[in-house]
């Protein structure tokens, strides 16, 4: 599932199955195992994320 984001805020991964979030030129940015939250930076105004049931929570 494509994401918009902004550009060096923070955001949560929550996911059940395991995915990974790359950018839209395919660099990976973060692995989250199964049944985890982890979090990162947002690099680009788009990221992708390959569990479409996962959890994005933006961070304050």
């Amino acid at each position: 599932m494509n994401i918009a984001t902004i550009i060096s805020k923070a955001y949560a991964v929550t996911t059940a199955s395991g995915c990974t979030v790359t950018t839209a030129s395919g660099i990976t940015i973060l692995t989250v195992p199964a049944n985890t939250q982890a979090c990162f930076i947002a690099p680009t105004a788009e990221v992708i994320i390959s569990d479409d049931s996962a959890i994005i929570t933006p961070l304050s």
